[in-house]
């Protein structure tokens, strides 16, 4: 048999990489509805995630010195 160099498996990954991309571009450009809750809840979240490094600086910093 002749080989062209593609296989079902190489069909199956372009398959799967381009439904990938058309999703990860749908999600990209899909409305978010912004709430004061949900606001508050993000804010929230980036407070502790910046409180929780600072405070592991903190440690580290204690325990070099």
């Amino acid at each position: 048999p002749a080989s062209y160099g593609v296989t079902l498996v190489g069909l199956k990954n372009l398959k799967n990489a381009a439904r990938d991309k058309i999703l990860a571009d749908a999600n990209r450009n899909a409305a978010i509805n912004i709430t004061q809750d949900n606001l508050m809840e993000s804010w929230r979240e980036v407070v502790e995630q910046i409180a929780s490094e600072k405070m592991l600086y903190k440690v580290l910093y204690w325990k070099v010195s």
